[in-house]
Formats: C-alpha cells, structure tokens, sequence
C-alpha cells in the first residue's frame, strides 16, 4: 500500500468520515475512494488537492513526500529566530511563504498569526490585525494537530480578542472576552474595557476587583511558595525576606490599618514563619517574638473573625463579599495545621511552638482572671 492510500484511509478516520461520506464530499463513487485506500488506483492532482483542503494538511504531507528543507518545525525555528531579532516584518514575511508550502500546518499557521499580531500592535497596522486574526480563526481549525499543552483553543480565541482590542473594536473584544472567560481569567481586561472605553464604570469596576483579589490570592500563594523553597534550599535571609515582604504587602491592602481584616489570618501565618526562620538561625528570642505576634493576631481574629473583603482596598465601592481559604477553621487552627505538617516543620520548632503556645494560653487565663476581679 503507498503513503498516499494509507493517508487518505487515516486521515478519513481520524474526521470520522465513511467512505461514502468522504465520496458524498467529493462528489465522486464509494468504489473510487475503496480503490484509493486499497493503493490499486490514485486520485488525480485535483482530488489531491481537494483532499488536502478536506483533511486540512497540506499536499506534501498527504501524498508522504518531503524534502531536504522542507520541515514546518525547521522553517518555524528559523523564522522565530528573526523575531527574536526583532526583525518582525521580516517574520511575517517569511511566514507568508512558509503557508504557501503549508498552509494546513497547526504551528505555522499559529506562529504566523502571533508574528502578525506583533507587527499589527507595534505599528497600530488594522490591516495586519486582521491577518493575524483570519490566520487565528484557520488555526483553531486545525488544532487537532496541537501537542503544545500551553496552547488551546480558548487560549487562541482570547489571542483573537486582543487583535479585536487592538483594532479598538472594543465591543467585539468584550464579547468575546466574555465568552472564553474560564475562571474568570479575562476579568481583568474586560473591566479594563468597560472602564476605558464604555459608559459602564460600575460594571467595569466589579470585573477589575474580582481580578485584583483573584491575583491578590494568586501573589500570596506565590509568596508561601517562594518561602518553601528558599527554605528547602537552606536561604534563610531570603526566607525571612520573603516573609517580611509578605507581611509588608498583605498589611498594604487593607483600607484602616488599625482595623481588623481577613487579611490578618494570612499575616499570622507569616509570623509563625519568621518564628520558624529565627529558630533556624538559633537566635531563639526573636522566634519567641514572633510566635508570640503570631497567637496575639490570630487570637484576636478568632475572637472577632472577618471572613469577607471588608476593609480591604478597592472593596468599598461595592457589596463586599465573602472568602474561602485552606488555612484552617480558625486562625489558630491555621497555625498548628502548619506545625503540623511534618515535611516542613523540624521537631525542635515544633516542641517550641507547643511550649509557647502553652505559655500564651497560661498568661491569657491570668489576664482575664484579672480583669474579671476588678470588674
């Protein structure tokens, strides 16, 4: 059987198609395209092309011919390296003749349309956005090809509508915006839309918070990230930096700092690791310090517990709302979660932490002893 026959049968079921379907297509006999997939006859250059267009592949791929210089991933590679130059014009150029060779290649058609979409945004060119998105629209066509896992089919309808934004087609931008919003992931453009360019502020306001606390709980596990491992990697400066940072940031979100916030329940948690940094270092009386500062804002939100985004930046203009996290119940709770977890936590630190937690738990009962007998 020749590459030709064993592509027409592959590529007709890898669409689904019968052969009588594929033969409805063509306008020809089932018995035609039984002959073809069999390799005892072979279609004419019209069908040839025809089929490729069909099963969206270019001509050489279909017939299983290829020349020296002739691989989509060799010509890719050689254009991106003008891009990398920053020759985009170029790119774009070269780019045209590689679909003249493969015009129904998934990569060429998709890196084409990226290299025209740069050209189209930094010379403010619609003509060219338009290309880009035409190119775009053909790669979501041919996406079965795909095995870039960074790359899919919302991933290309969102490229689209940048080229629409591009153009300051912003009506069209959101709509479709709107429509590939998974998890909220354009949130944060549409209510740069609404806010910039229409009359609907209000509405463009609640996109634009949604996306600053969706990147907010995105920066502070980023953070607890960045912590773990300079831990892991025995950088305990850079650990102890990274956790002032954090406390530093989480404190610059609230709207009264002298007033309770969720926020507090994360910022106890970095205490509790400033505590475990010190206790690293041997320098016990600052992890005491921090143990200490750590109970005394998680006793505090336990007692008066905030679970919403009251009093935190950007929340006052609209009905604040509630938030979830993994914590723990309570701040406290949060807090031994951690020690708890033996990956992370060393036994001395943990023999520490439940010492003064003891501790703490004693001076409280005193404190309030106290004041109950002068009351």
């Amino acid at each position: 059987m020749s590459k030709l026959a064993e592509n027409i049968r592959n590529y007709r079921k890898e669409l689904g198609f019968t052969q009588e379907e594929l033969a409805e297509r063509l306008g020809i006999t089932l018995g035609t395209i039984s002959k073809w997939e069999r390799g005892s006859s072979e279609p004419d250059i019209d069908y040839i092309m025809d089929l490729a267009e069909i099963f969206r592949v270019s001509v050489d791929v279909l017939i299983g011919f290829s020349m020296r210089g002739n691989d989509p991933d060799i010509e890719i590679d050689r254009i991106e390296g003008l891009v990398k130059e920053r020759k985009i014009v170029e790119a774009t150029e070269e780019y045209e003749k590689a679909l003249l060779k493969f015009p129904n290649n998934f990569k060429i058609v998709f890196h084409a349309a990226s290299a025209y979409e740069r050209v189209g945004l930094f010379n403010d060119n619609k003509e060219v956005l338009d290309r880009a998105i035409e190119l775009y629209k053909h790669s979501i066509e041919l996406i079965s090809q795909n095995n870039d896992e960074s790359i899919n089919e919302i991933v290309i309808k969102n490229q689209i509508a940048d080229c629409y934004s591009h153009k300051d087609d912003y009506d069209r931008a959101l709509k479709e915006y709107k429509k590939n919003n998974i998890n909220g992931m354009n949130n944060f453009m549409i209510g740069s839309l609404y806010v910039h360019h229409t009359k609907e502020q209000k509405e463009g306001f609640k996109y634009l918070m949604d996306a600053f606390f969706d990147q907010t709980a995105k920066n502070i596990t980023v953070l607890g990230a960045f912590i773990t491992y300079y831990k892991n990697k025995g950088e305990i400066d850079k650990c102890l930096w990274t956790s002032q940072f954090a406390i530093d940031y989480l404190n610059s979100l609230k709207l009264d700092k002298n007033k309770r916030s969720y926020l507090d329940k994360i910022i106890s948690v970095h205490y509790l690791i400033l505590g475990m940094a010190y206790e690293a270092l041997n320098d016990l009386p600052k992890a005491k310090e921090y143990l200490k500062t750590a109970f005394d804002i998680a006793a505090d939100f336990d007692e008066h517990p905030c679970h919403s985004t009251e009093n935190m930046v950007f929340s006052d203009d609209i009905e604040t709302s509630n938030i979830y996290d993994d914590v723990g119940a309570s701040a406290m709770e949060g807090l031994e979660r951690i020690v708890l977890d033996k990956t992370q936590v060393s036994e001395s630190f943990k023999n520490l932490f439940y010492e003064e937690l003891n501790n703490y738990e004693k001076a409280n009962k005193k404190s309030k002893k106290r004041n109950m007998g002068g009351n």
